[in-house]
Order: C-alpha cells, then sequence, then structure tokens
C-alpha cells in the first residue's frame, strides 16, 4: 500500500517541507489535499482515485472519457461514482 492510502496527509507533508518559506503555497496544497480528503471520505473511494479523477477532470477530460477510457487510473470507477466525485470537487 502507498504511503498516501495509509495516510493522505503524508505526501502533502513531504510537498510543504520541500517548498521551504513558501507558506501561501504550502497552504495551497494543504487545502487542495484535505479538500480530496473530504471527498475520499465522503464517497468511500480511494484517495488515490479521488486525486485522479479531479486531475482528470481539471484538464478537461469528461466524465463518459474518464469512465470508459481511464480505468486503469481511477480503479475502473464507472461514471456515477466519477459524477459523485466531481461534484464535490468544490468546498
Amino acid at each position: 500500500m502507498w504511503q498516501a492510502e495509509q495516510n493522505p496527509n503524508a505526501c502533502l507533508s513531504n510537498i510543504a517541507k520541500q517548498v521551504d518559506g513558501d507558506d501561501l503555497f504550502n497552504r495551497f496544497i494543504l487545502y487542495t489535499m484535505d479538500i480530496i480528503l473530504e471527498i475520499s471520505k465522503q464517497t468511500g473511494i480511494e484517495y488515490r482515485y479521488v486525486e485522479a479523477v479531479i486531475n482528470m477532470l481539471e484538464t478537461g477530460d469528461t466524465i463518459p472519457f474518464i469512465s470508459r477510457y481511464r480505468k486503469e487510473v481511477t480503479g475502473s470507477l464507472d461514471e456515477v461514482a466519477i459524477f459523485e466525485i466531481s461534484s464535490g470537487k468544490t468546498p
């Protein structure tokens, strides 16, 4: 199991430590990761899949495209699960 599944904030903490002195960036990273974690908890979908779906949606991929052609990245999530993630991607 990768580190973020055991502790999703672990990866975030590592990123924040690497960007020493940039508090605004660190807060942004923490806030973004908190949103992803909250969506993961609400939907019951693994953190890494929620993160992957949000990244693809933000780059313009559509829900049908993601569910049909990105199964290896999303853990074979269907359109309903991807829609649930997309509905909760803003606080």
